[in-house]
């Protein structure tokens, strides 16, 4: 079993790790509609949380067994990136113009994924097969924070393309307007956080920031990003979300948030406590025994102030060991080659490669004086004096790396019989620990190891108190014990962390539906029942907050509601009835009136036309032109008000006659009215076009009504068409009918004359209106005819006309029908849809 250290970063990656894990479940659920938006932000989320549990381990592991994680870490952010990157482009739409730059950033992280995934397995390869630890080549991180820049500056372009305004650029970058173009900026900012931790890994490479540093603002960044995200994406979420999955990820983002931050805070104090089993002005002895192993004795303290030659040591991997020639025994074999290490390391025969000391196996005999990160670049220095019979060797007031202000000096003597002392003169009063920190930032080891396979990470030895005599491997491990000092502190905290969210993502939402979700479910189920028409609907109140004073004031809404329809509904019943009786009464007084009038009117003809002829056939000298003009008039307006009667009485009996619509023989229909208004078209010299006469199709209707509507429809175009008045007649079986409502032909008169406004269109078909006072020779009851007679057989009239274009009389009636085909009265047609 692992042994796990928890330390500040880890409570901070565990939050992370929960928090990661609920948006991937979240956006997950919500697959259901695969669009590729989804997808793509899934799989980034995903990849992201295997990511983040990678850093968890990272930080908590022991050396060897933290390697696994790191060296897969960049790998799953590689891959999380192929998908993070596709989806700004496609967020939130895919612009057509983008397409072959999102190819183009599609190829490119691919081949960066490959790139990572490549030197990963390298990586395991060397560590299983060699114990050798390699570190990233910086081009990786170049590659990774292109990658990462490339995520905002693609949402940046996509804000632009999201906002429909056409102003500049910028001032859409500054200032977007629109729910998408809003939403998109929000990522800039998340993902923007992203990049800059790239630039901190970068440089961390070159030792600028510590992996401490680097730790706490990765921990905290990504922390933020993912809060960020959260409260951002759940208000922007494709079909919206409810207000559980809101309050439920909004209350665990928080809850985590400060959670992660909390092990930043209250760690320092216990650390600065944590004293290692270190004392200054000491001297060990290590004395080889009779089992190949060495007998740890402390002796009486000494320091040789006389340090010999400085050694050309630095801190990067090709500098940071001196070879100093000098043949000394160690476990059993015979070196004549020293190499020192400005880490406070001398190995056997080869080069110190330190980052092997984090292998599982350590190959290389070495004696660890005090492995820790030193400068000799910021003062002091690495010495060496090589006598006959010893070496010494001392770093004398070096600086520790990461903590400038702590300096180090201590020593080492090798003796040609094997026996070698290690002596402290002057350690910080307070040796500064970091638990993020690389392992040798501070103290790490103490002791020596034969390097023949054994490993450092699990010896509990400790070389300042008795050991074994068959003990090889003396090696005391600070790093570990400050590891578990701090490991101690920190796990009732992750308990909190755990707990808390199980507790946040399953009781929490339980709390939250009883609550307030449903009382919220029950008003909403009162508003459905509202919107379907039950308007008296009543929602029980459920508790006496304010989700209750709102289901009260509903109920008291749709109590009133429903009165007052309730009784507009009675009032609108009594008004229609008594319209109903009126326009009945009407429509009998209008028919009586005609009726009456006819008799007298056709007297009044009678005896008019008897005067007119006569006056007309026998001119005398008592007959005047005046009185023989009066008399024309008097017959004229007796012929008017006898049509005026006669469209009274078609009027009423429309309303009132019950026919039975049958197909029509419109040809015929039209020759009739063309030819009762044949004066007229003499008259104003018109001429009438039918236009493909033969194809049109079969409508249902009433041959006498249809009459009457070709005639006025006909009529009105002599009267107000040009001049000379030029009118077309056609129809057309209409093709763009819903599947679920019958087939329809329109029936159109189109003329040449000046056109209709707006305004006058919409007046039209009410009674007693004309067209042109001025030019009208009608009484205004046309018009409103032919819209009761059509309205009687479920059609439609209608106008189309623009001034000086003309105008479209049209009227719709339902298609004839005959073995489920439209029948016309020349070829067939195609049935109807």
């Amino acid at each position: 079993m692992l042994d796990i250290y928890l330390t500040p970063a880890s409570i901070s990656y565990l939050t992370q790790f929960i928090l990661a894990f609920a948006i991937s479940v979240f956006l997950a659920l919500r697959l259901r509609d695969r669009t590729t938006q989804s997808v793509l932000l899934t799989g980034f989320f995903a990849a992201a949380t295997l990511f983040i549990g990678l850093l968890f381990l990272d930080v908590s592991l022991p050396p060897y067994p933290r390697l696994f994680a790191v060296y897969a870490e960049n790998t799953s952010l590689a891959l999380g990136l192929v998908f993070l990157l596709q989806f700004a482009y496609h967020f939130p739409r895919q612009c057509p113009s983008r397409k072959w730059e999102s190819r183009i950033g599609l190829i490119v992280s691919l081949a960066y994924l490959t790139w990572e995934a490549g030197y990963m397995v390298y990586r395991y390869v060397s560590l299983l097969g060699q114990d050798m630890v390699y570190y990233r080549p910086p081009e990786l991180d170049y590659a990774n924070a292109v990658v990462l820049l490339w995520v905002p500056v693609a949402f940046l372009r996509q804000i632009v393309a999201a906002d429909p305004r056409s102003v500049h650029w910028l001032h859409k970058l500054w200032n977007p307007q629109g729910k998408e173009a809003r939403s998109t900026r929000a990522f800039v900012l998340v993902f923007g956080i992203l990049f800059l931790l790239g630039i901190v890994n970068i440089l961390r490479a070159y030792s600028i920031v510590s992996t401490g540093l680097y730790n706490i603002s990765l921990s905290i960044g990504v922390l933020t990003a993912l809060w960020l995200f959260s409260s951002s994406y759940i208000n922007f979420v494709p079909g919206g979300s409810s207000v559980l999955a809101k309050l439920s990820v909004l209350t665990l983002t928080l809850y985590l948030a400060i959670l992660g931050s909390v092990g930043w805070v209250i760690a320092p104090p216990h650390i600065n406590t944590y004293r290692p089993n270190l004392a200054d002005h000491q001297t060990l002895r290590f004395t080889p025994n009779a089992s190949g192993g060495y007998d740890v004795t402390p002796i009486d303290f000494y320091f040789e102030t006389e340090l010999g030659d400085r050694l050309d040591v630095r801190t990067t991997s090709e500098t940071c060991c001196q070879r100093v020639d000098f043949s000394f025994p160690f476990y059993g074999q015979t070196y004549s080659e020293i190499y020192v290490a400005s880490a406070g390391a001398i190995s056997m025969g080869e080069t110190f490669w330190q980052p092997n000391m984090q292998a599982n196996h350590v190959r290389v005999p070495t004696i660890f004086p005090l492995m820790i990160d030193l400068d000799p670049t910021q003062g002091g220095g690495v010495y060496a004096r090589v006598e006959e019979d010893r070496l010494i060797l001392t770093w004398d007031h070096l600086p520790a790396m990461f903590w400038p202000e702590a300096v180090y000096t201590f020593q080492a003597v090798l003796y040609k019989n094997g026996v070698f002392d290690i002596t402290y003169n002057g350690l910080p009063s307070v040796i500064p620990f970091a638990p993020d920190e690389t392992p040798s930032a501070s103290p790490w080891l103490r002791g020596a190891t034969p390097g023949r396979g054994e490993s450092i990470h699990t010896s509990e030895v400790r070389p300042s108190e008795p050991i074994p005599n068959d003990q090889l491997v003396l090696i005391e491990n600070y790093q570990r014990d400050f590891r578990q000092y701090v490991h101690h502190f920190i796990l009732p905290l992750s308990w909190v962390v755990i707990g808390g969210s199980l507790a946040l993502m399953l009781i929490v939402p339980l709390l939250l539906h009883y609550s307030i979700i449903r009382p919220l479910n029950a008003l909403l189920v009162g508003v459905h029942q509202m919107d379907a028409g039950d308007l008296g609907a009543q929602v029980a109140v459920q508790s006496e907050d304010e989700i209750g004073f709102l289901t009260l004031a509903f109920n008291k809404m749709a109590t009133k509601l429903d009165e007052l329809v309730t009784g507009l509904e009675e009032r609108v019943a009594e008004r229609t009835s008594e319209l109903t009786a009126q326009n009945a009464e009407l429509d009998a007084f209008a028919h009586t009136v005609a009726h009456d009038l006819k008799g007298p009117i056709s007297v009044i003809i009678g005896f008019a036309g008897v005067l007119a002829e006569q006056c007309g056939s026998s001119p005398s000298q008592d007959v005047s032109e005046d009185m023989l003009k009066s008399v024309n008039y008097i017959l004229q307006t007796s012929l008017k008000l006898n049509r005026i009667t006669d469209e009274l009485m078609l009027l009423t009996g429309v309303r009132k006659q019950k026919v039975t619509p049958e197909p029509l023989d419109m040809s015929s229909v039209i020759e009739e009215a063309i030819a009762r208004l044949q004066t007229s078209i003499q008259e104003a010299n018109a001429q009438i076009t039918l236009v493909d006469k033969d194809n049109w199709p079969t409508a249902l209707g009433y041959a006498p009504w249809i009459e009457e509507v070709w005639v006025n429809y006909i009529g009105n175009a002599i009267k107000y068409g040009g001049q000379p008045p030029i009118i077309e007649i056609g129809a057309e079986r209409l093709i763009d009918q819903p599947a679920d409502l019958p087939a329809m032909v329109c029936f159109w008169v189109r003329d040449n004359g000046p056109g209709l406004s707006a305004e006058s269109q919409a007046e039209l078909f009410t009674p007693f209106t004309r067209l042109d006072q001025a030019r009208a020779k009608g009484h205004g009851l046309g018009l409103s005819i032919v819209h009761r007679i059509i309205e009687k057989l479920d059609g439609k009239v209608g106008i189309e006309s623009e001034l000086g274009q003309g105008s479209k009389f049209f009227f719709i009636l339902p298609a004839a029908l005959a073995e489920g085909r439209i029948t016309t009265n020349g070829p067939s047609e195609a049935p109807a849809s």
